[in-house]
């Protein structure tokens, strides 16, 4: 886009060059775009800069931006020596829909008008915008696309690096208005602790990294209900969710394990905690756990289920962290003595993971009641196993109908207690959240009711749009990861109409 004139009343010739660029992505995104402008006029002062921007906006509802901001300053030595005065107000006369939005993969059903920013800016001054509304015309939920152009000051100048910033804001996202998707999803956010613990980062400096790492994953992904694993302080995810933009909700499953992580939620909403246990199922005896014959009566960590109001209605949650293949042995090591007190250790903690699954399946029950063809019910976490392993088929409830089988379509008795694994539903490149001694897997999961999975749109790992997720190695040895940022595991997620 090229203004339709130059604006500044002096000036009396175009830019001979002027860049754009053309961008589809989700709505709360953090973009940054870059902007150049080659130009020459005879028009006088020769300090002017002038800058003119267009937004296009897709999302149903209403949406505020309300940090919208952008800077521009003109780096020619003349320029940033004048003080002339600001040019002219700068108002885009109509919006342009981009030659590239036929890329996307559904096409828009309208376009609205959107509320243009108006800046006056003088050469060597920085710029920011103020608030700024945009009412969105019902299309392509959570897309926008923008385009922009930087007309040349008068006289000679590059204006290199030219960026805006801008950020919705989550607190009146078109989500929650009747129509419009929302994100469900699951992250493992490894060894969430305050820094000076035994488990913890040694210093603030590496807490704040790690927490930043993990707010900015959260806010691309822009979930209605993230369930959260391996939450070892309680304060640490408030901290968390301090940096989020927007009202944030937390709960916590208070049955930490021995080492005091937990599962828990991050919620747009107010959720309201419908259970909250550790004990197995009456007719579960306890289990086996080490050489010395300890039994374990309950889940090593609390399973929590939340409820929280969406758009088409309550939607229930529950969130697990199931006991982990990584080994631990006597005297807290992580190598056997020798390769049968491995196999022992390996199946007393299948034993432990196996019944823990049959916990969270009873739980599932209760939260289904018999109704999954009209409920909204999830269960997600780290189920510390693959879609096919014997723990996770456990959690599905009547076998025949899984996603991509014959049975998926054909209605049943068994829809109204059955949960579907949306692993099928992922992409086949994107396929795990876990790279374990440089096998990929995929341990994190969700598995949605009857009447919720046949709203899923989409599924994936790591961030939407960005493809397979880049994820470390990790091996035997948890502690060794202590002072690293972000997560060894990818967020798993499901968008929902």
């Amino acid at each position: 886009m090229t203004p339709a004139r130059i604006i500044s009343a002096q000036a009396s010739r175009a830019p001979n060059s002027t860049s754009f660029a053309v961008r589809l992505d989700s709505t709360g995104h953090t973009t940054s775009l870059n902007h150049s402008s080659v130009g020459r006029s005879s028009a006088s002062p020769r300090s002017a800069t002038i800058g003119a921007w267009v937004w296009q906006l897709t999302s149903p509802g209403r949406a505020t931006w309300p940090r919208a901001s952008m800077r521009s300053r003109a780096v020619s030595p003349v320029a940033a020596a004048s003080a002339a005065p600001p040019t002219d107000s700068i108002r885009p006369s109509r919006t342009t829909i981009a030659a590239s939005c036929s890329k996307a993969t559904r096409s828009w059903s309208s376009w609205t008008r959107t509320v243009q920013p108006v800046m006056r800016r003088s050469a060597g001054e920085w710029l920011t915008l103020p608030t700024y509304d945009a009412v969105l015309a019902s299309g392509e939920p959570d897309r926008a696309s923008w385009r922009g152009a930087v007309a040349s000051r008068p006289g000679p100048a590059r204006l290199p690096h030219d960026q805006g910033f801008w950020r919705t804001n989550r607190a009146s996202r078109p989500r929650l208005l009747e129509g419009a998707r929302m994100l469900l999803g699951t992250w493992n956010l490894e060894n969430l602790y305050r820094p000076g613990g035994p488990s913890g980062p040694k210093d603030k400096a590496t807490y704040e990294t790690k927490l930043a790492s993990l707010a900015a994953v959260i806010t691309e992904l822009d979930p209605v209900l993230l369930g959260v694993q391996e939450v070892g302080d309680p304060a640490a995810l408030d901290d968390l969710a301090g940096l989020l933009d927007g009202e944030w909700h937390t709960a916590l499953s208070t049955h930490p394990d021995v080492r005091g992580i937990r599962v828990g939620f991050l919620s747009r909403t107010e959720p309201r905690v419908v259970a909250d246990t550790n004990a197995f199922p009456a007719q579960l005896r306890p289990v086996q756990s080490d050489d010395a014959g300890a039994e374990e009566p309950g889940a090593g960590r609390g399973l929590l289920a939340v409820e929280v109001e969406t758009p088409t209605g309550p939607l229930t949650v529950a969130v697990a962290h199931l006991k982990s293949k990584l080994l631990t042995y006597p005297g807290e090591r992580f190598f056997p003595h020798d390769e049968g007190e491995r196999a022992r250790y390996g199946a007393y903690a299948l034993y432990r993971r196996a019944a823990e699954a049959a916990t969270l399946r009873a739980l599932a029950d209760e939260l289904l009641a018999g109704e999954g063809r009209t409920r909204d019910v999830a269960v997600l976490g780290d189920m510390n196993d693959e879609v096919q392993a014997a723990t996770t088929q456990i959690l599905l409830g009547p076998p025949g109908s899984e996603i991509g089988t014959s049975g998926y379509d054909r209605p049943d008795q068994g829809d109204a207690v059955r949960l579907w694994d949306v692993a099928p539903l992922i992409p086949a490149d994107q396929r795990y959240s876990r790279i374990n001694s440089g096998r990929r897997e995929l341990i994190d999961h969700i598995l949605a009711s009857h009447h919720l999975v046949h709203r899923v749109t989409a599924a994936g790992t790591g961030l939407p749009g960005e493809g397979a997720p880049q994820l470390p190695s990790v091996g035997p040895d948890p502690a060794a990861r202590r002072e690293a940022p972000g997560s060894d595991h990818a967020p798993v997620w499901v968008r929902v109409e």
